[in-house]
């Protein structure tokens, strides 16, 4: 069955309109909206690491075609974004290959070569790329040298903005498998126009939102031999302790962010690591934002947050207690929030809003991540007794 958006409806105090499928924008006109409004796209859903978009230029010269809109964020990774009317799935797959060609082109570039591929395509008179991003808090010489890597490590976002992409997008899967040419994400995004009412005034609402089956393209190893970008299958994956799959492979912002915690520290970077493909095999999920790690574990309409971690070392924690107590049983996270701060010498923190109870230390900051794992077997435990009363809890109420 196709996948449709639903009819918005707009609400005023004297009535409920319901809102007309308009005819979709132009790919021009799709294009100078993207450009302008980029904080429509679904960034945050789609790979929080790329976030916020400041938008390049439009129609950048490759070897491969022009790439309809390049946006780049303060840590250098570029986004790719086409703008189509799709038709048919022919044509789907006709724009999906074109995308993954423009990519493959720009990892190969230098920095200078990008640089002046912009200059070429660009309206506007710039000096450099750096003069575009426009942050007087970010130094010239990290943020080079950030592009250059991800540009080596064919590190994308590509995604591809327009109507019609509603039925058959999981037969897309395999084609991207068989083009993983760099370690990209690609998304699909649909665009749905409808029609403002007249006496509210001329204009449209415009609805973008990510397919619900989002592609996500398994990584290739990648290894740079006389200057030229040598690509090698992916690999099978590999069994761990009982059988039991490895974890998937991993988003570009999870990457970033064990990275970025690693540049001040690397053991705590990699303990961590192991920490939370560990949980990801236990049926747990690690959700990733912006400089961010989040360990969660959801059972039906219930989702309790057991931790985040952020890539300048520190670890919080809230939201328990209130998701328990939204469901009738705040002993629940309240007992987990004890007994991790018994088990760390620190103390709950209890503000005024349920949400917002976390665990600190005795003098009132923020834990440490390297702390908490120093205690990881004894936490982990925590953790899975707590699931265990609320899966308890919601079978007696079944």
């Amino acid at each position: 069955m196709g996948r449709q958006h639903s009819t918005p409806y707009l609400v005023t105090s004297g009535a409920s309109i319901r809102l007309e499928r308009s005819e979709p924008f132009p790919e021009a006109r799709l294009q100078d909206f993207i450009f302008e409004f980029s904080q429509s796209l679904p960034i945050a859903e789609i790979e929080p690491a790329f976030g916020p978009l400041i938008p390049i230029c439009k129609e950048l010269r490759t070897n491969a075609g022009p790439v309809d809109l390049l946006f780049i964020n303060n840590d250098g990774l570029l986004t790719l974004v086409e703008c189509k009317l799709w038709k048919n799935p022919e044509a789907r797959r006709e724009v999906i290959g074109q995308i993954l060609d423009y990519a493959k082109e720009i990892s190969s570039w230098t920095y200078n070569e990008l640089q002046a591929a912009i200059r070429k395509s660009s309206k506007q008179q710039i000096q450099s790329l750096y003069q575009l991003v426009g942050s007087e808090e970010l130094d010239e010489s990290e943020f080079i040298d950030s592009v250059v890597r991800n540009l080596k490590r064919g590190r994308f976002l590509l995604l591809i903005v327009g109507s019609g992409i509603r039925e058959s997008v999981e037969l897309i899967t395999d084609f991207l498998q068989r083009h993983a040419h760099m370690n990209f994400s690609l998304a699909l995004v649909e665009v749905a126009i409808f029609q403002m009412p007249s006496h509210v005034g001329s204009g449209h609402l415009v609805l973008p939102r990510v397919v619900a089956q989002t592609v996500e393209v398994e990584r290739a190893v990648i290894r740079i031999e006389d200057g030229k970008l040598v690509v090698e299958p992916t690999p099978e994956p590999s069994l761990g302790p009982g059988g039991k799959a490895s974890p998937p492979r991993t988003k570009i912002s999870e990457q970033v962010f064990y990275e970025k915690l690693a540049e001040t520290d690397r053991p705590t970077s990699n303990e961590l690591r192991s920490v939370l493909d560990g949980a990801k095999r236990m049926g747990w999920s690690v959700d990733p934002g912006k400089n961010s790690q989040m360990l969660k574990f959801k059972s039906g309409d219930v989702e309790l947050n057991f931790g985040v971690f952020r890539t300048d070392g520190s670890f919080q924690n809230a939201t328990i207690a209130g998701m328990t107590d939204r469901i009738g049983h705040r002993e629940i996270g309240e007992t987990y929030l004890t007994r991790l701060a018994s088990l760390l010498d620190g103390r709950v923190d209890k503000s005024k809003n349920i949400f917002f109870w976390t665990v600190k230390k005795s003098d009132g900051s923020n834990l440490k991540i390297a702390e908490v794992l120093a205690v990881r077997d004894k936490w982990l435990e925590i953790i899975q007794d707590t699931i265990d009363q609320l899966l308890k809890a919601q079978e007696k109420e079944s």
